[in-house]
């Protein structure tokens, strides 16, 4: 019987702080952000691991959701076809996300957001079919894109103010060029971090 308490007790604090969405709590979270491009076919990337960061900040509007702000580092590649050739290129960006996250339940939410990134450094070809100076623009070489950002988040661990987040990710370009591939899907899991709730009366340590 004894034994059977303290596993009850160890279940329950690991849900002590789970999120359930009140005005006015604020979450902070960071972890590495795995993707792929979804229609590459190109040989140069069949087999590459990509890899970026992304941190994060949550605050609560309601009891449903709130507003989520979120900024990733990768490297982003770019396949353009062209009159049957291929050109992919890949660059450095900083991608600067807001939007809205809604919870289904304090396990389960999903999110829309707008995207802006950014380029960092010039961007490097990882292959190409055409001659090197007569290959066509990419997306790679603007300075900045914009597009939307599509979530579904599963908080699956907690421990007080920390939890584990697994969160699926799909990135849709609006500014591509044409016949060009600038969406991505991506996993990111990352550690949570509660950083103030005035309803619960938790207050920054």
């Amino acid at each position: 019987m004894k034994r059977k308490s303290i596993l009850l007790l160890l279940f329950l604090g690991c849900y002590a702080w789970a999120h359930e969405p009140s005005r006015g709590a604020l979450h902070g979270s960071f972890g590495p952000y795995l993707f792929r491009s979804h229609n590459f076919n190109s040989q140069a990337a069949d087999n590459a691991t990509w890899t970026g960061f992304t941190l994060a900040a949550e605050g609560d509007v309601d009891n449903h959701g709130g507003l989520e702000i979120g900024i990733t580092y990768f490297q982003h590649p770019y396949a353009r076809r062209y009159n049957g050739l291929l050109n992919v290129e890949k660059v450095k960006r900083i991608y600067v996300t807001m939007g809205y996250r809604h919870w289904f339940s304090r396990d389960f939410s999903s999110a829309l957001a707008f995207y802006s990134a950014y380029s960092m450094g010039d961007p490097q070809v990882m292959s190409t079919d055409f001659p090197m100076n007569a290959r066509p623009d990419s997306s790679a070489e603007d300075i900045a894109e914009y597009g939307f950002d599509f979530s579904l988040q599963w908080e699956f661990y907690r421990h007080e103010r920390f939890s584990t987040v697994l969160d699926g990710r799909y990135s849709y370009s609006v500014t591509s060029k044409a016949q060009e591939d600038g969406n991505h899907y991506g996993l990111l899991l990352s550690v949570k971090y509660l950083i103030q709730d005035k309803e619960k009366g938790v207050m920054p340590p």
